[in-house]
């Protein structure tokens, strides 16, 4: 119970810290921007990597990025299905249904109660496994996101990859019952297909100084 009270907590927290808001006047018809009738609106923010830049139609962004996570995950799913089973992944409805499930609702997850390092999607696939760009690491249960986790080329995986298969098969991943089947329509390369599994930043294009805010190296 604890676990599911910090995750939950740990959303709310995410809603908030992941939104940009404006103060801008314009956007709301404030003729001044000075005293108490300034409201300050939602017009972008940023969860799982890549979502709606990936899944969602380029005539959908504002309004997802106006809208909450949570508020968005019925029309986040369709187009996650659209995406997935449509002509650009080509992949099985079960493979889809296990995408909506690990990346919608739109929103970071953290288990405060977990030690150890951040790890992307942790919380969701109860730590099976890394994608940290300098090799793997142990107990990555915790969630939310580390600086040098590739979060992009793991979403590729899910999508074109076989990421699907290989991890539903350890049947912990919340909200699946059980192993997969690859349906054989990743885009790896393989079978004359396109290569789509990474964007190819590895860890070279990362580089962070992780010593001191804002963690940011010199420009390359």
């Amino acid at each position: 119970m604890r676990r599911f009270l910090t995750i939950a907590a740990s959303v709310a927290l995410s809603f908030a810290a992941f939104s940009s808001c404006s103060n801008d006047p314009s956007l709301n018809g404030a003729l001044s921007v000075t005293g108490s009738t300034i409201r300050f609106l939602q017009i972008d923010r940023v969860g799982n990597a890549g979502l709606a830049e990936v899944f969602s139609p380029y005539s959908r962004h504002d309004a997802s990025n106006r809208s909450s996570p949570q508020g968005d995950k019925s029309a986040m799913n369709t187009d996650i299905n659209a995406f997935v089973t449509g002509g650009f992944g080509g992949r099985s409805a079960a493979t889809s249904t296990f995408v909506q499930n690990l990346l919608a609702p739109d929103a970071l997850l953290a288990d405060l109660s977990q030690t150890g390092n951040a790890q992307y999607l942790g919380v969701q696939t109860s730590g099976q496994f890394s994608d940290y760009c300098t090799g793997s690491r142990v107990n990555g249960k915790f969630g939310g996101r580390a600086l040098q986790d590739d979060v992009v080329d793991t979403t590729f995986q899910f999508v074109f990859g076989n990421y699907v298969a290989l991890y539903s098969a350890g049947s912990s991943i919340p909200n699946t019952s059980g192993a997969i089947a690859d349906d054989g329509n990743e885009k790896d390369g393989r079978a004359g297909r396109p290569t789509l599994t990474t964007d190819n930043v590895g860890c070279a294009g990362k580089h962070f100084n992780l010593t001191a805010f804002p963690y940011l190296g010199d420009p390359r």
